[in-house]
């Protein structure tokens, strides 16, 4: 899921979006509040793979002892 952020910048309000998959975060640069609800609809709207494959996010599925084994 995407949610919205906000942060007070120097110029003043900059809005994010922020994607969280598999534990990781992603926070996009949107600029204005509108920019924002736009870019959360779109990366919505993606599914699971395609929205991982965007973002450039990889899920690991190697463990550390699958490694030690080989």
């Amino acid at each position: 899921m995407a949610s919205i952020q906000f942060k007070n910048l120097k110029k003043g309000k900059v809005y994010f979006v922020v994607v969280s998959l598999a534990g990781k975060h992603k926070w996009i640069k949107a600029g204005t509040l509108k920019d924002a609800k736009i870019l959360q609809k779109q990366i919505e709207s993606l599914e699971n793979s395609q929205r991982m494959e965007k973002l450039g996010l990889t899920v690991h599925t190697a463990r550390i002892d699958d490694f030690f084994q080989d």
